[in-house]
């Protein structure tokens, strides 16, 4: 930030956006992994909506106040206020207390016993090693420190062979990640192309000034104050039905584009009220999007521990910290294609091929959602067959 507030030379400024553009990443990836470790898992589709919520409003206003801060107080007073707001995100994240430092404190005196008492039980479940019973106390303790070393050495070895199993490559393999990756891009690619198209449209067709082209943006921001209420209905109804619906509910606002053609008050209100339309659509089906990616990876350490019991909290943080990551290149790969396709689409067509072309591909993935989400759905009917036929015959 400071090279870009100090340069004087493209290239330098360069720099300083990439410098920003990698920490940005590696922060968004560390909190999206923060929130899944800290909440329960009937939860995350609401929190998740929250995520979803400050993003998207700082995404869409972020260039709205930049803009104002810009023309009324200079390039010096826009640094300034970004300054401001790292200068609080610092401090909250020196006062966030982590999951496994609260492991650590000392616990009351009844949960210490009881601790104690879980402790003794676990013990004696564990495998004991076979000492020579005449030796000294010193070969005692050498048989017990060979025994914990080898113990250590296996656990590392299996932590290594799951940290294979969590690696990009491998997540890479699940066509429903995959598919949910595309699910997650999706919704960046559209608010993308209208952040790129829209300022003109309202300057071609309503002759609106910069003020208006920005303002315009809080009809898509607006809608995302309901991201927690839908994150929450994602929870309890499945992240299936609810991104088929955000997808598919988007397809109509977004083909209505073409009837926005001239100047009139009643066409000012139309763009408004489709705008506002779809920015509801795109708040629908983020949470559950990035709940997905959590049950994905969730659904894969249970099958692991389900062949082994010793997979530890670095193993388990390693799968989440990847898939978002993957999250966050298809994000950040919507944010780029967003404006080629929206600024291609629209000088080549007009706002109502643009319009066209991002219900089509939000209503094809509203079709895949309905057949991916949650997993392939003839699999899902399979093993509900199955079950059926099993529960008949006994």
């Amino acid at each position: 930030m400071i090279l870009q507030a100090a340069s004087r030379s493209t290239t330098v400024y360069l720099i300083g956006r990439s410098l920003q553009g990698a920490s940005s990443s590696a922060i968004w990836v560390i909190g999206l992994a923060i929130i899944v470790d800290s909440v329960e898992s009937n939860q995350i589709g609401r929190y998740m909506g929250y995520f979803s919520l400050a993003m998207s409003v700082g995404n869409l206003l972020g260039p709205l106040l930049g803009g104002i801060v810009l023309e009324y107080g200079g390039y010096y007073a826009v640094f300034g206020m970004a300054f401001a707001v790292l200068g609080v995100d610092a401090t909250l994240r020196f006062c966030m207390i982590e999951k496994s430092v609260v492991r650590g404190w000392k616990l009351p005196a009844s949960e210490s016993q009881s601790a104690i008492l879980t402790g003794t039980a676990l013990a004696s479940t564990l495998p004991m090693a076979t000492v020579p019973s005449s030796g000294s106390e010193t070969d005692g303790e050498k048989s017990s420190v060979t025994v914990r070393v080898s113990t250590e050495t296996s656990t590392e070895d299996k932590d290594v062979d799951k940290g294979n199993q969590h690696s990009v490559f491998s997540l890479l393999k699940s066509p429903r990640l995959l598919f949910t990756l595309w699910a997650c891009m999706v919704p960046a690619l559209i608010l993308a192309a209208f952040e790129s198209t829209l300022p003109i449209t309202v300057l071609q067709k309503f002759h609106w000034d910069s003020v208006g082209g920005g303002l315009i943006f809080i009809t898509l921001t607006l809608p995302t104050f309901l991201s927690p209420l839908t994150g929450q209905f994602s929870d309890k109804h499945g992240a299936r039905l609810c991104a088929t619906l955000g997808f598919l509910g988007m397809v109509p606002p977004l083909v209505c584009l073409r009837f926005v053609n001239h100047n009139t008050l009643s066409q000012k209100v139309l763009l408004c009220v489709l705008l506002t339309f779809t920015g509801l659509g795109v708040s629908i089906v983020y949470a559950p999007g990035m709940a997905e990616v959590e049950r994905i990876v969730a659904e894969r350490e249970s099958d692991m521990q389900g062949e082994d019991r010793d997979g530890g909290e670095g193993t388990k943080r390693g799968g989440r910290a990847s898939a978002y990551g993957l999250v966050n290149m298809a994000y950040a790969f919507g944010i780029l294609c967003g404006p080629l396709v929206g600024g291609f689409v629209k000088k080549e067509g007009g706002l109502a091929t643009l319009g066209w072309a991002l219900g089509l591909i939000s209503g094809v993935t509203g079709i895949g959602s309905y057949l991916m989400i949650g997993g392939w759905i003839g699999s899902r009917r399979a093993r509900k067959r199955e079950s059926r036929s099993m529960m008949s015959s006994n």
